[in-house]
């Protein structure tokens, strides 16, 4: 079954020519057919009324006419755009009143995982609003936030493919804050293998910094990493960074380092976080992680307010916990006979060597105007 563009489909083309940001297409992902009706019709008033966007620019009379609020509640949603362009900022939430979904049957749970796992058989690149019209053909009604979930679940059971080939360097937003701060997972993410070769927690200001620690343990870890069982590249490994959109120190930074050591590697602004959240899944231990980056009240699990529990050292280790146990799953999961001891040393030191040729990027970070000043508030006490 193909998937069909509907209304919000068209809006969010000519909103953005090019895509989406990561953070919306999450969120739309939450929506039922009637909530993502309500969202074309809100955006395409708002752009319209804000960006002029369309043959003419509309007034808020129209525009209060097109999506279907009060004049007053257009004027509201037109600050809220404005400050951050969001699924939330225009009032539109994945669940129609503020209640937990029912808990889902085993019966179905199951059918819908046996179903998916088929489909993925077939179509791995399928997406999980394509998954959920075939699980609705079927008889298998569930909300797409659910089929989402189950189709992480799903890619994650397969078997690990080769190490070594693809490198990316992540972060995922936490459903926790520190000192006000919404805290983000930092990692180095091997695709094939699903496995995390380092990691650290930082606050949403980390940014590059954040990734350049991630290398630092990456190359701590990697000396003891059991590749014993995984087959591995011959060559590469291609690598690619994800950078928050607005993080043009960090970006300089790392290009400049990259031409430097002659090493070749892809920027990406979009789907940041979405490699962590494809290796480990939405929840580490009790912690939802999701891709892009959200509001400080609003959840992962399912962007609505939601008050955030504090950072701690009990979490950080909770954390540290579930990626090990995830490595362990992937190493357990192997399903071949492995290469050779001297193919699997050679990909490992090649990965490690490119690693390792990033070093000098942290100390570069702290001379650029942005983290230079966060770590001048970072040595300060907060308020």
């Amino acid at each position: 079954m193909e998937d069909r563009p509907d209304a919000l489909d068209a809006v969010e083309a000519a909103v953005w020519p090019e895509g989406p940001p990561a953070d919306w297409k999450t969120a739309v992902t939450w929506l039922s057919p009637a909530r993502r009706h309500e969202l074309a019709r809100r955006l395409d008033a708002i752009s319209r009324f804000v960006d002029g966007l369309g043959p003419e620019r509309i007034d808020a009379r129209q525009a209060a006419g097109i999506a279907g609020v009060s004049v007053p509640r257009i004027y509201s949603l037109s600050s809220a755009w404005r400050r951050c362009r969001s699924v939330a900022s225009l009032g539109v939430y994945a669940a129609e009143k503020p209640t937990r979904a029912k808990r889902m049957e085993p019966e179905v749970r199951q059918r819908a995982t046996s179903l998916i796992d088929a489909i993925l058989a077939d179509d791995p690149s399928a997406t999980p609003a394509a998954i959920s019209r075939r699980l609705a053909a079927e008889d298998v009604a569930i909300p797409v936030a659910t089929v989402r979930r189950l189709v992480v679940e799903a890619r994650r059971r397969l078997a690990p493919g080769t190490f070594g080939a693809r490198i990316i360097l992540d972060s995922a937003g936490l459903d926790a804050t520190l000192y006000g701060m919404r805290m983000r997972l930092y990692a180095v993410v091997d695709v094939g293998t699903g496995l995390v070769l380092g990691w650290v927690d930082g606050t949403d200001r980390s940014r590059s910094q954040g990734l350049a620690f991630a290398v630092d343990d990456a190359l701590a870890r990697m000396p003891y990493l059991d590749l014993r069982g995984f087959e591995v590249a011959d060559d590469g490994p291609e690598m690619e960074l994800r950078l928050h959109e607005d993080d043009h120190d960090g970006r300089e930074v790392f290009e400049r380092i990259l031409a430097v050591q002659g090493l070749a590697a892809t920027f990406s602004t979009r789907s940041l976080g979405g490699a962590i959240v494809a290796a480990v899944g939405e929840r580490l231990d009790r912690v939802w992680l999701g891709i892009g980056s959200r509001p400080d009240d609003r959840s992962y699990r399912n962007v609505r307010k939601s008050e955030m529990p504090e950072y701690s050292g009990e979490l950080s280790a909770a954390i540290r916990a579930a990626i090990e146990r995830h490595n362990q799953d992937r190493r357990s999961a192997v399903r071949m006979p492995g290469s050779s001891d001297a193919r699997v040393n050679s990909a490992k030191a090649r990965v490690m060597a490119m690693l390792r040729r990033l070093g000098g990027v942290d100390e570069a970070l702290l001379a650029s105007p942005y983290y230079s000043a966060v770590s001048l508030a970072a040595s300060m006490p907060p308020d």
